[in-house]
């Protein structure tokens, strides 16, 4: 997570000065995220966090373009299928309700979390923290599905996205 960034998102977004000031952007993400959950709305800390995304560029997003080029012309529930396979993509479901579950079994507080942060803190992180990683997936499960998403909710070992609409 990016402290420079999440208050330059802040700031665009027009979060008021009396809730800036109470932000330590020079200080630890996961004291932000205690502050983003005791003045923010959980929509307002997702649409934050989706933008905080790691790892956008390299194998993971050639790999993505890729498999976007190659099942192009299948439907979205085969795709969701075969993107299992590719590495570091994590399991996926497409809901009931329209929305695409990501799951992972690392999030949050154990030692299998992929993230950096949490290895290094080895405590217990919120769930607004793991938004970072919605972010990630944000940015790669729309390449390689070719649709468009929006990160709606963080629960333990699982990221729930909207899929919206391309205009």
């Amino acid at each position: 997570m990016n402290l420079k960034k999440l208050k330059d998102e802040m700031i665009k977004e027009g979060t008021p000065d009396g809730i800036m000031a109470q932000f330590d952007f020079d200080g630890s993400a996961v004291v932000a995220c205690q502050k983003m959950e005791e003045l923010l709305t959980e929509e307002q800390r997702l649409s934050f966090m989706e933008k905080q995304g790691c790892c956008k560029s390299g194998k993971r997003d050639k790999d993505c373009k890729a498999f976007a080029k190659e099942h192009k012309d299948k439907p979205l529930t085969e795709k969701l299928d075969l993107l299992k396979n590719v590495q570091y993509m994590a399991d996926n479901r497409l809901n009931g309700d329209g929305t695409i579950s990501i799951m992972m079994g690392c999030i949050g507080n154990n030692k299998w979390c992929s993230c950096g942060t949490v290895k290094k803190l080895g405590g217990p992180i919120h769930l607004t923290y793991c938004g970072c990683c919605g972010g990630h997936f944000l940015y790669h499960y729309p390449n390689a599905l070719g649709i468009s998403m929006t990160l709606k909710k963080v629960k333990p070992g699982e990221f729930v996205y909207e899929i919206k609409v391309k205009e």
